[in-house]
C-alpha cells in the first residue's frame, strides 16, 4: 500500500489513499509487535 501497489488479497480504501493507509497500518503493526514483545504486559496464570 505504501508503494501505491494493489495487494493480491486485500482491498482497503482507494488507490489515492493507499500511501497514507499503508503508513497507518505499518504504525499499528509496529505498536502491536512492541506490545507482544513486552513481557511486563503478560502474566502467567496457573491452571
Amino acid at each position: 500500500m505504501i508503494r501505491g501497489e494493489r495487494h493480491s488479497e486485500s482491498n482497503i480504501g482507494t488507490p489515492d489513499q493507499w500511501p497514507e493507509l499503508g503508513l497507518l497500518l505499518q504504525r499499528r503493526s509496529n505498536m502491536l509487535k512492541d506490545l507482544a514483545e513486552d513481557d511486563s504486559v503478560w502474566t502467567e496464570i496457573d491452571k
